[in-house]
């Protein structure tokens, strides 16, 4: 995995390969200078001992050029590096959130919201700091190479004791970051789970505030809080361990270290500016080792971040765009269910060999009991999902054969609850045009009867709604959910039981301007209210699945064993049907 994290880390990194190359010698040139500067305390010392006080001088100016050529490496190698990093975190997480918006709605329906912000965050935050961490270990490599080079010149055991101790250091590093690694995707597990339940309550905090439940939600939360703390402490304390383990070699490899280092200098077998050189090397060489442990655990939580983050790039899509889509020019709005079954779990299904055809301009309700089918016939209409069974057709074109984007421009859907932007009454009325201009955006107001009430306000088109539209009345929001379909002037129509929030003037009001709007169009209307689709050209009576009556309204009233009479009954009578 770690591998394939790499490959497609490096994907986005090689679209801008010539900074890439660049950052990468500019790093090597960066570890290489910063490894040579302990050598200038052996020339000091060793030039100073001797009384050659010209070369001394010399030194000293190579040193303060070194000095400020290695301090300007720094920042020149960060802003190369921004050059293509910058870059490619961008394409990533566009190309991930395409991807994510590409899904299927199974995908969505059971992916917490929370959950998925916390994998963005997180991944978001790993693709940066990746690259330093590679970089980080690369330089360290360098080091201890250019330090083992030195050791070795001055004497073969100082070489000996310092790849032992890296040996040792690396062994128990890989356990102490596995354990480090393991105890984080635990937490990060518990972390999901209280950020998905917390943003949960916030986007129903309406729902918490009716029933007065504040107080539950804080014990369910205090009661998550308890799993989460416990993983945090486990997490914690792999850091302890890495610690203890981190001071332990650096006091015995300077142990050892400086006892061989004051032997060879008490028998004269290195000088004292070799010694100053070992010191200094190993005295470097245990820092950056002691913050190459925290960073190379730092480089495995973020493969684990980046792990989750790349893995929605291989979440599978089940609702295919075909290899050679068909276009439908000019949609005449024909539609034909054929044989068409459909299950959400294979096991039962919802829709049962539906056979139906809606000509071009026909206007069509469906009713039936909550559970027989109506919204299902919606969603497999806009392929939100794919039958098991059977086909559907658009204008004589099987609609697996179309894009989905292409075949959902010409369906507008006035839902049931009008999901909005937390933007403009203006942006969410012209949200789907390309182009929308103000006249257009009022035109589509107006035929909604959402007009008067626009312009009352302080700012009119230019209100915020609040998140999901939270500012507006249930109505209102279902007007503007007419006047957003109203704009894209889409062949085909779905209204999702669109007039359940009005009140009885603003229904008539929307009904008058929705059967004009209908006379020359494919109309879908999903109703429960019996008495909004008294003038459809034909009602579909569905149960369990199935298409059990059809006719028009005055045909299936007088059917008095039919399940469309019974319903009638029921609503004109005061009972409402669930």
């Amino acid at each position: 995995m770690i591998l394939k994290t790499l490959k497609t880390l490096y994907s986005f990194h090689w679209q801008y390969k010539g900074w890439l190359i660049l950052a990468n010698v500019l790093t090597l040139s960066t570890a290489i200078l910063t490894t040579i500067y302990p050598y200038f305390f052996q020339f000091f010392i060793d030039t100073a001992t001797a009384g050659d006080f010209g070369t001394l001088g010399i030194l000293a100016v190579a040193f303060i050029i070194y000095t400020l050529l290695n301090n300007l490496m720094t920042p020149i190698t960060h802003y190369v590096g921004d050059k293509f990093l910058i870059n490619s975190s961008r394409d990533a997480r566009i190309q991930i959130f395409h991807k994510v918006q590409d899904l299927d709605m199974v995908y969505h329906t059971e992916k917490s919201t929370g959950s998925l912000i916390s994998i963005f965050k997180r991944g978001d935050g790993a693709f940066w700091s990746l690259s330093g961490r590679i970089n980080d270990i690369f330089d360290l490599i360098i080091q201890f190479m250019v330090m083992l080079g030195s050791f070795w010149i001055v004497g073969f055991k100082y070489a000996f004791i310092i790849a032992v101790l890296a040996f040792i250091y690396v062994i128990g590093m890989k356990r102490l970051i596995q354990l480090n690694i393991r105890t984080r995707k635990e937490f990060n597990e518990e972390e999901d789970t209280i950020s998905a339940q917390i943003t949960d309550n916030f986007l129903n905090f309406e729902t918490v505030k009716l029933f007065a439940k504040e107080l539950r939600e804080q014990r369910n939360l205090s009661s998550s809080f308890k799993a989460w703390t416990r993983k945090m402490w486990n997490f914690a304390f792999s850091f302890r361990y890495i610690e203890l383990f981190n001071t332990f070699i650096i006091v015995v490899g300077h142990a050892i270290i400086i006892y061989y280092l004051i032997q060879d200098l008490r028998f004269t077998t290195i000088s004292l500016g070799q010694f100053v050189l070992v010191l200094g090397f190993t005295g470097r060489f245990f820092i950056q080792m002691r913050r190459m442990m925290f960073r190379f655990r730092n480089l495995m939580q973020n493969f684990t971040d980046l792990e989750k983050y790349f893995g929605l790039l291989d979440e599978p899509l089940s609702v295919l765009d075909p290899a050679e889509p068909r276009k439908i020019k000019q949609p005449q709005g024909r539609i034909e269910f054929n044989n068409v079954t459909f299950s959400y779990d294979d096991h039962q299904n919802v829709l049962r060999n539906i056979n139906l055809t809606i000509q071009p301009g026909e206007s069509v309700a469906l009713v039936g009991r909550s559970g027989s089918g109506k919204t299902t016939f919606m969603k497999l209409l806009l392929r939100f999902y794919d039958p098991q069974k059977g086909t559907i057709k658009i204008d004589e074109i099987n609609i697996r054969d179309l894009k989905k984007t292409g075949l959902r421009q010409m369906l507008g859907v006035v839902p049931q609850e009008p999901i909005l932007f937390n933007n403009t009454i203006g942006h969410n009325i012209g949200y789907g045009d390309n182009k929308p201009t103000q006249a257009k955006i009022k035109h589509a107001a107006k035929l909604a009867y959402l007009d008067q009430f626009i312009e009352s306000l302080p700012k009119q088109y230019k209100t915020i709604v609040g998140e999901r539209g939270i500012k507006l009345s249930g109505g209102q929001k279902q007007r503007l959910a007419i006047a957003r379909v109203l704009m894209v002037d889409p062949a085909i129509i779905i209204f999702d039981e669109a007039t359940s929030h009005l009140d009885s003037e603003a229904e008539q009001l929307i009904q008058d301007a929705f059967w004009q709007l209908a006379e020359d169009k494919t109309t879908i209307i999903i109703a429960h209210r019996l008495s909004t689709i008294m003038r459809a050209d034909r009602i579909i009576v569905m149960d369990k699945g199935k298409v059990v009556e059809q006719g028009t309204h005055a045909e299936l009233i007088k059917n008095q064993k039919g399940i469309y009479h019974k319903l009638w009954g029921l609503q004109t009578e005061g009972f409402i049907e669930s």
